[in-house]
Order: structure tokens, then sequence, then C-alpha cells
């Protein structure tokens, strides 16, 4: 999808929000208080943060910044990444107050290399945005040059794995099964870790970069 897509929807409608395509949507969890995280995406969280107490994570896709107060639970830097110019300016609106030296915003599309690094990257519902296969595979190439050997990718999606499933016709979306991102991850170094099937049915999946030998 294209730079001006985003620019005209954030503009239009502000807060994009996070939607399933089958469906469901998680604007109805935020309004019960997060309650969507109470399983397996925090369970994850407080695990990592007893290993990682201090440390950086890239939201890639990062949008007007909704994951930033969750997710600064567990970090001492965020980092937050968007082809939006747009997006950036309401998530510097909306959060740069309080948070001016743990915060930083990036804006620049998946073809550029930028030098940040993190112990986590974060990646809700983006990637099934991308719709070219080369120009997710860029994407994937800055996760491993962002990621350092033993940090994490954390990725939401929604995905196709019921072989008998009617896959949804959307035109910007790309539906994927969990195989491909597996595929794709382990050809950068990343080697999964689990897949956990959310509430809003989309599917968690955390990979973590395997060790320099």
């Amino acid at each position: 999808m294209s730079k001006s897509y985003w620019e005209k929807r954030y503009q239009r409608e502000g807060d994009t929000g996070t939607v399933s395509f089958r469906g469901s949507s998680f604007a109805a969890y935020w309004r019960q208080g997060w309650n969507i995280w109470n399983g397996p995406v925090r369970s994850f969280m407080e695990e990592f943060r007893q290993q990682h107490p201090e440390g950086t994570v890239i939201d890639y896709g990062c949008g007007s910044s909704r994951f930033l107060p969750f997710l600064m639970n567990y970090f001492s830097h965020y980092i937050g990444i968007d082809l939006s110019e747009e997006a950036i300016h309401q998530a510097w609106a909306r959060y740069k107050m309080g948070h001016e030296h743990e915060v930083s915003y990036i804006q620049a599309d998946v073809c550029r290399h930028l030098d940040c690094h993190a112990r986590l990257i974060w990646c809700c519902t983006v990637l099934q945005h991308i719709t070219n296969d080369k120009m997710l595979g860029r994407t994937l190439d800055c996760f491993a040059e962002w990621c350092p050997p033993g940090g994490f990718v954390i990725l939401i999606e929604d995905t196709i794995d019921d072989k008998e499933e009617e896959v949804p016709n959307h035109p910007y979306v790309m539906f994927r099964s969990i195989e491909e991102y597996n595929r794709e991850m382990t050809q950068r170094g990343f080697v999964s870790q689990k897949n956990v099937l959310l509430a809003t049915e989309h599917t968690m999946m955390v990979f973590q970069k395997g060790e320099l030998i």
C-alpha cells in the first residue's frame, strides 16, 4: 500500500485502529481495558522483562503509536517507525509530553536502511498490508539488521492456515500462512518460538534471532 494511501487515511480518520479482516476488531478490547493483552502477549512480555529489564523496542508501522503505553511497561526506550508523516505527527502530539528522552520517531519507508537496533521488534498488523512479496522481503531484511543475535521479533497478523478456509478478498491485505512467515524469517536467521491464536483472530508469531557462531 502506498504512502499516499496512509497519509490520506490518517488525515481522514485519525487513529486507524487495528482490525481483523475476518470481522473482529481490537477496538472493542481497548474499551475493556486492554484485556486482550492479559493472555499470551502480556505473558511473553513479562517473561521478556525478567531477562532484559532495560532495553529498546522498535514499533514498526507504529501509526499513531497506540501500543506505546503498553510497550513502555517493558522497555526503557521506544522507537516508532512509520512511513506516514501524518501518523508520526499524531503520535508526537499524543505522547511527546513527559517522554522526550524515552521516545523517538522515524518517518521512513521499508526500503531505507536505518541506524537503529533493538532487543525486540514489535510489528502488529503491518506486514499483511505489504502486498508485494519483494517489499515484504526488504522489510524483513531490515528486521534482521536491527535485531541483534538473541533478540526477538513479534509479528501479529491475520493469517490463513486452514486449507479449506476461503481467503477473504481485500484489496489492501495479503493473507499469508504461518508457514510462509516462518520460511521468510528462517531465511534471515530467525527461529520460530511460538504461534498463538489471539481472541481477535490474529496470530501472534514470536521469533528469536540465532546466535552468531
